[in-house]
């Protein structure tokens, strides 16, 4: 008989990285794997970009959302071809559309820790 355990996390209180509520923040991204037309646990079918995402600056500065679903097709446009690279930005919204923005040095040094760090780590670096 196999050894069965229960689910971690059933989804009941789980956290979703939403781009709405990040624009203005510093953003990092550790992308994990694109798929198109991939199908949502709401049978939605998007192409969708899969990202270990830390908030580093904003209201929700120190978050971090593991595997993450990013669904904006302008922000998967900006990593598509960075699959296992970390990337950074500031997230924008421009008319109806989410945009990753270059990050300057200054945002470089937030997000190592320097002049305004997050309260988490990446979870890529623990």
């Amino acid at each position: 008989m196999a050894d069965w355990s229960k689910p971690e996390n059933t989804g009941g209180n789980a956290e979703f990285f939403k781009p709405k509520e990040n624009v203005g923040a510093l953003v990092g991204f550790k992308v994990r794997r694109f798929e198109a037309d991939y199908k949502n646990r709401f049978e939605e079918v998007r192409d969708t970009l899969f990202a270990d995402v830390t908030v580093f600056t904003g209201p929700n500065a120190g978050k971090a959302y593991e595997n993450a679903e990013i669904t904006s097709t302008v922000v998967i446009k900006a990593m598509r071809e960075q699959i296992g690279e970390s990337v950074l930005g500031r997230l924008a919204k421009v008319k109806n559309y989410y945009v990753l923005n270059d990050p300057t040095d200054e945002d470089f040094e937030i997000a190592a820790g320097g002049s305004q760090p997050a309260k988490a780590k990446a979870p890529w670096e623990s």
